[in-house]
């Protein structure tokens, strides 16, 4: 209400006065999502800065609004699908899942739908499907993906090649914080051709296997927890070294620490009750997060404090 004049001319708008908090809700609320989908992507577009020719590394994942379920007209959470880059750390795309359907469809006609080109899309184990790598070589990109049992004979197929050849090149790394450190381990075999699963040969051009070490803190005990773990990636993306596929897989749970926990903790979208048209709010979200990154923020939580303290610096950010 203090600053409504200002904003007004900021953002011009036909307002007499500064809306209550009901009329704010039901303008969100009434907005197509379609084309706010449109506009974010028009604006996330803009605030990303991959260069040209540079191979840009796209982590798509899923994400339930659990807030949003409503048990009084036996709908469930919304769920919303989301094209995350990693280098920039800015969410380039959101589709939501239809009840009737899952998210490798929509993922796939998501890659469809954007048409970006020289990208490496990063995905989980569900997404380990011909039809996803079909997808993104339509648009002129490449997939790493994770292999898990939803694919048995190509987990087998893998094990198999490993225990008859070596691996073409190695690369090891490590990371410590206060109640964690983790040792990595990734061997990469050129699996085209070799894999005795022909119809694989299009898509592992590449297999590559994590070797993960955890020790993880007990804080009640002060003792530390041991863990180890193997996992299988193929990718489509040929003459790269372990050390690129290496931080690619890394790169992949950004989306997780920089996008979905940051949501949860910094905005409380899990704990948001909207359920009219929740998708709305999650894009009003991303776009916001999307403003703070671009202007090199690290602490979101932190940076709201700030903001509420002033409304100068909220509008000094640069990509409003």
């Amino acid at each position: 209400m203090a600053h409504f004049r200002r904003l007004s001319v900021l953002f011009p708008s036909k307002m007499a006065k500064a809306p209550c908090y009901a009329q704010i809700r039901n303008i969100l609320a009434g907005l197509d999502p379609v084309e706010m989908e449109q506009a974010f992507r028009l604006h996330a577009e803009g605030l990303s800065r991959s260069e040209a020719g540079d191979l840009k590394q796209l982590a798509v994942d899923g994400k339930s609004l659990r807030g949003s379920f409503d048990a009084l007209k036996d709908k469930k959470a919304t769920q919303l699908l989301s094209v995350f880059a990693t280098a920039d750390r800015i969410v380039l795309a959101h589709v939501e899942i239809d009840d009737k359907t899952n998210e490798i469809p929509v993922a796939q006609a998501l890659i469809r739908d954007l048409k970006l080109e020289n990208c490496l899309f990063t995905f989980d184990a569900l997404h380990c499907q011909k039809r996803t790598f079909e997808a993104a070589a339509a648009v002129g990109s490449r997939v790493v993906v994770q292999v898990k049992d939803n694919q048995p004979s190509l987990v087998g197929a893998l094990e198999n090649m490993a225990a008859a050849t070596v691996p073409a090149e190695t690369c090891a790394s490590s990371e410590k914080s206060r109640n964690r450190q983790e040792y990595r381990h990734v061997e990469m075999f050129p699996s085209d051709g070799i894999l005795d699963l022909p119809e694989w040969d299009d898509y592992a051009l590449v297999a590559l296997r994590v070797y993960r070490k955890t020790w993880i803190k007990d804080t009640k005990t002060g003792g530390w927890d041991r863990r180890e773990d193997i996992s299988w990636y193929i990718t489509n993306e040929p003459a790269r070294t372990a050390e690129f596929y290496a931080a690619a897989i890394r790169g992949h749970w950004t989306i997780e620490n920089r996008d979905h926990r940051v949501r949860d903790g910094a905005f409380a979208e899990d704990a948001s009750r909207i359920r009219v048209n929740p998708g709305i709010c999650a894009r009003v979200r991303s776009i916001a997060l999307n403003i703070f990154r671009f202007n090199r923020v690290e602490n979101v939580a932190n940076e709201h404090w700030r903001n509420a303290m002033s409304i100068d610096r909220a509008l000094a950010y640069n990509g409003l």
